[in-house]
C-alpha cells in the first residue's frame, strides 16, 4: 500500500502555504500556480506522498523557494498538535525533562507520520534524532519541514536548542538562511539527516506517575489517529516508549492500555503471540540496529533496551543468539552472520 498523508494536514499545510505566499510573494500568480499542481481533491481521508512530493517541489520551483517546508512548518500553530496539549499537562517546561520529552516526540512522530523514519539513540549524554525518508521521493524539503518541526515543538516544550542539524542533501541556498530558525548553521552533504541535543541519562530507572500518565496520554492519542491499530500494535509503542525506564512488565503495559493483565494475555494471543515474545523481538530488533547500524557501546545499549545493568544484557545477549556481543558484532561486520544466530530461544 502507497503511504500517504492525512487530508487534515495537507488542508492545515495549504492553508499556511497560501497565507505565506500573499504576504511574501504577492506577485505569484495563485490561480496558475494552482492549476500546476497534481489535483487531489479526489482524496477524502489521506493523499498519497508521491503525489504530495511532486507538488511541493513544483510550488518551491515557480515561488524560488528551497525553505518552502521549514517556511510552511513556521507558520503552523503548535497550540493546534494533541502531543504538545498532553506534555504540557504532565511536564512544565524544566531542565531535567528534556529526555523524556525527547523520547516522546520521536515515538509519537514515528508512529503517526508516513513521510519520515525516526530513530532516536542516546550516546555520551547526548539525544541523536535520525530521520530517513521513508520512500526515495520523498523531497528534501519534505525532510527539513520535518526535522524544522520537531526543533520548533522541543524550543517551546522547554526552550532547549540543539547541539547540531545536519542534512544528508546539499544546500540550495546561503545556508545563513537556516540559522533564525535552527538558531545554527546545519551542515550539508552529512551522511544522515540528524537532529543532536544535549540531554542526561539520569532520571530514567523508574517510571513515576507523571511519567505513566505522559505515556497512557500518548497511546491514547495514537489510539485516536489510528483507530484501526491492534494490540500488538499497541503494545510494542508502549514498549518502546518505556522501555529507556527500565525492565518492563505486562502490569505496567495492561495499566497503560486500560486493562486486565488476563485481557491483556487475551487480546495478544488472538493475534497468535504473547508478551514475551513481543518483548524479545523488539529488544532484538533494536539491539541488532543500535550494535551494527549506529554502533551503539554495548553497555549504552543495554540500559536503552531497560537492563538495569550491562552484565544483564550481555547474558540475555548470550542467550538470544549463542554468541558474545563482541562475536556478534565481528561477524555482521565481516558481511555475514553468525550461525547461531538461527538457535534462538524459545520465548
Amino acid at each position: 500500500m502507497a503511504i500517504s498523508v492525512s487530508r487534515n494536514v495537507i488542508d492545515q499545510n495549504l492553508k499556511n502555504l497560501f497565507c505565506l505566499i500573499v504576504e511574501e510573494y504577492p506577485d505569484v500568480d495563485i490561480a496558475a500556480l494552482r492549476n500546476a499542481l497534481i489535483d487531489t481533491s479526489q482524496f477524502t481521508d489521506r493523499v498519497p506522498v508521491e503525489i504530495v512530493s511532486q507538488n511541493i517541489n513544483t510550488i518551491s520551483q515557480i515561488l524560488g523557494e528551497p525553505l518552502l517546508g521549514i517556511k510552511i512548518i513556521d507558520r503552523f500553530d503548535l497550540s493546534t498538535i494533541p502531543f504538545m496539549q498532553l506534555i504540557r499537562e504532565q511536564y512544565p517546561p524544566r531542565q531535567d525533562y528534556e529526555g523524556k520529552m525527547i523520547i516522546f516526540l520521536s515515538e509519537y512522530f514515528s508512529t503517526i507520520t508516513e513521510v519520515i523514519d525516526i530513530h532516536l539513540t542516546w550516546k555520551d549524554n547526548s539525544l541523536t534524532i535520525d530521520i530517513t525518508r521513508a520512500e526515495e521521493f520523498v523531497s528534501d524539503i519534505q525532510v527539513e519541514g520535518a526535522m524544522y518541526g520537531i526543533v520548533k515543538i522541543l524550543s517551546s516544550l522547554s526552550n532547549i536548542s540543539p547541539q547540531y542539524i545536519q542534512f544528508s542533501h546539499n544546500c540550495q541556498t546561503d545556508s545563513a538562511r537556516y540559522r533564525p530558525y535552527f538558531q545554527l548553521l546545519p551542515l550539508f552533504e552529512a551522511s544522515k539527516n540528524q537532529v543532536v541535543y544535549q540531554a542526561k541519562q539520569g532520571g530514567f530507572d523508574t517510571l513515576n506517575d507523571k511519567t505513566l500518565k505522559a505515556v497512557s496520554g500518548l497511546n491514547a492519542l495514537l489510539k485516536k489517529e489510528f483507530p484501526e491499530s491492534n494490540i500488538v500494535q499497541q503494545t510494542n509503542t508502549i514498549l518502546k516508549s518505556t522501555l529507556h525506564f527500565g525492565e518492563p512488565s505486562r502490569e505496567r503495559v495492561a495499566s497503560i492500555l486500560n486493562m486486565s493483565i488476563s485481557s491483556l494475555k487475551r487480546r495478544l494471543k488472538e493475534h497468535q503471540v504473547d508478551f514475551k515474545h513481543l518483548l524479545l523481538t523488539l529488544r532484538k530488533e533494536m539491539a541488532e540496529d543500535m550494535l551494527i547500524s549506529q554502533k551503539i557501546k554495548a553497555s549504552q545499549v543495554g540500559f536503552l533496551l531497560g537492563y538495569s545493568d550491562s552484565t544483564k544484557f550481555y547474558r540475555a545477549f548470550k542467550s538470544w543468539y549463542g554468541v558474545t556481543v563482541g562475536e556478534f558484532k565481528k561477524a555482521k561486520l565481516a558481511g555475514y552472520t553468525a550461525g547461531s544466530q538461527n538457535s534462538e530461544h524459545n520465548s
